[in-house]
């Protein structure tokens, strides 16, 4: 997952981004990786809290360049119970210092499995 500054002023303090559970999905996070899925991340940067019921929260303390972005590798395993459904995960930003546009700090997933 990326998450992008889009404002061209870096960033300044902790931010979190939160991600929704889902029962037919569990999320973690290689804390070293470097590389997850062919994509580079910054693993070491995050750190993932499982505790909350609804959410998965991941927070950096590292600042993101003007125009930069920071990269998290999550691994899942999905459990369906069924040959097919729908899994819906979303992910918000909070916790940006200074964040003039609140409608670009959010994104949503839908994924359709099914039995082939």
């Amino acid at each position: 997952m990326d998450v992008f500054e889009l404002s061209g002023a870096a960033t300044k303090g902790n931010f979190r981004l939160l991600i929704t559970k889902d029962s037919k999905v569990s999320l973690s996070m290689p804390s070293s990786a470097t590389l997850v899925g062919n994509r580079t991340v910054q693993n070491s940067l995050w750190t993932l809290d499982n505790s909350m019921p609804n959410y998965y929260s991941l927070t950096s303390s590292q600042p993101i360049d003007a125009n930069g972005l920071r990269s998290v590798g999550l691994l899942g395993e999905l459990k369906p119970g069924a040959t097919q459904g729908v899994l819906n995960l979303s992910a918000v930003i909070i916790g940006l210092p200074r964040e003039a546009v609140l409608t670009n700090n959010g994104d949503a997933d839908k994924i359709e499995y099914f039995q082939q």
